[in-house]
């Protein structure tokens, strides 16, 4: 099977894997009533959220350009931002291939090296994964009967009654005891290959995993963490207040507090990770029933869903075609080359 054939595949399968979700998250609802709710909104807040979502954009890219910055490329915030964009827009045709394009468009205009700047990248979507560990453990403490209560009913939904917590806890700790073990000799066991193959294959590997671990460990020797750490901050608070100001454009929503705004955020963070183009269909379901908990509709959830997704889908689909446009039509500027 030849890549461009295996693509195709690829985005054909997601895409129809998202179009099912949807149709089963929608197939028995009254799509008048939803329609009617989202005509009615209050657009002002949605506007809002489209301010801070340009403001995390930016202070996503000004942190990706600190790390590029510590690998030794010189790199305009400006051109670090139209290729973010790029790739969210990238995201929504092929789950994941965001990162891919980003960097792309980085080494076609800017000279950086692919590898280089993927690290970078990965070094900046593990620092994400923390943030969201933290802010999980966060929402699960602050509304700990509810969140709990969510995962319990999920567990036993999956599981035999007959099986206790306890049990299921013992699978857990034994799986992943079992994984991490297979994970480090594996990963041995490729390492010493790696080292001892002359292949030319395996050498364009050598060189790969050799870029990506010097984009990768660019986090560690910043010498601005302050400003590394402070972007990170910007990024999540506005993701936070781009989930919770939604609340206060529908009547159904508007009485949730920053509680609720916490659990949306992390819960639809799940949802929009699913290999899906933008998390459609997972992040609708996950949030709609994250609302239920907070004593909302399930109506009313699916409309706070539809319209949180939807708003940002137009963002990202009329800011990346923008950005496209600019990095056709503006050459980059030679003296940011290296």
């Amino acid at each position: 099977m030849n890549s461009k054939l295996k693509q195709i595949l690829q985005y054909g399968l997601s895409l129809v894997a998202g179009l099912v979700l949807l149709w089963l998250f929608f197939r028995k609802e009254d799509m008048g009533a939803i329609w009617l709710s989202i005509k009615s909104a209050d657009y002002s807040w949605v506007l809002i959220t489209y301010a801070l979502t340009l403001i995390a954009h930016f202070a996503r890219a000004y942190r990706w350009n600190l790390l590029l910055k510590q690998t030794g490329y010189k790199v305009s915030n400006g051109e670090a931002f139209l290729a973010l964009l790029a790739g969210y827009g990238a995201n929504l045709v092929l789950p994941r291939a965001g990162e891919i394009v980003r960097c792309t468009i980085l080494r076609t205009r800017q000279k950086v090296s692919f590898d280089t700047s993927l690290g970078t990248v990965v070094a900046e979507r593990l620092v994400d994964l923390i943030c969201l560990v933290f802010l999980f453990t966060l929402a699960i403490f602050w509304q700990y009967d509810i969140l709990f209560g969510f995962t319990q009913k999920i567990i036993s939904g999956l599981v035999s009654e007959k099986i206790s917590m306890q049990e299921i806890l013992y699978w857990v700790l034994g799986l992943a005891v079992v994984n991490i073990f297979l994970f480090f000799f594996i990963r041995q066991k490729i390492k010493n290959y790696l080292k001892q193959s002359q292949h030319p294959a395996v050498t364009k590997i050598r060189d790969f995993i050799k870029g990506v671990k010097v984009g990768f460990f660019s986090v560690l020797e910043l010498p601005s963490k302050w400003a590394f750490l402070l972007s990170t901050i910007v990024i999540w608070v506005s993701y936070f207040f781009m989930a919770y100001l939604i609340f206060f454009s529908l009547p159904a929503t508007s009485s949730l507090g920053m509680g609720a705004g916490l659990a949306i955020l992390v819960m639809g963070a799940f949802g929009i990770a699913a290999p899906v183009q933008g998390g459609i269909g997972a992040y609708h379901w996950i949030v709609s029933q994250t609302l239920l908990l907070y004593g909302i509709g399930e109506t009313a959830g699916k409309t706070y869903a539809t319209l949180a997704h939807a708003s940002q889908m137009a963002f990202t689909i009329l800011f990346s075609l923008v950005s496209f446009a600019l990095i056709l039509l503006i050459k980059p500027k030679t003296d940011d080359l290296n």
